[in-house]
């Protein structure tokens, strides 16, 4: 959600979901994770950032890469 409230993008899939989005403003961005099934589900949730222009950095122990992979 942006910054004004409004929801600006939006994924779902079984395993892992990535979600593109460019900030056009500045402020706080929101970002909820949820089971789609809508119950609620415990779990490990990891969520990850990357600020483009710029390296991309894979946390250590992640399985991160390169994207769209060639």
């Amino acid at each position: 959600m942006n910054p004004s409230a409004v929801q600006i993008a939006s994924a779902s899939d079984t395993v892992a979901v990535e979600v593109a989005v460019t900030a056009t403003n500045t402020g706080t961005f929101t970002v909820i994770v949820d089971d789609t099934a809508g119950t609620t589900a415990t779990g490990t949730y990891r969520i990850t950032l990357a600020q483009a222009p710029g390296p991309v950095f894979v946390a250590a122990g992640d399985e991160g890469g390169r994207w769209p992979m060639a």
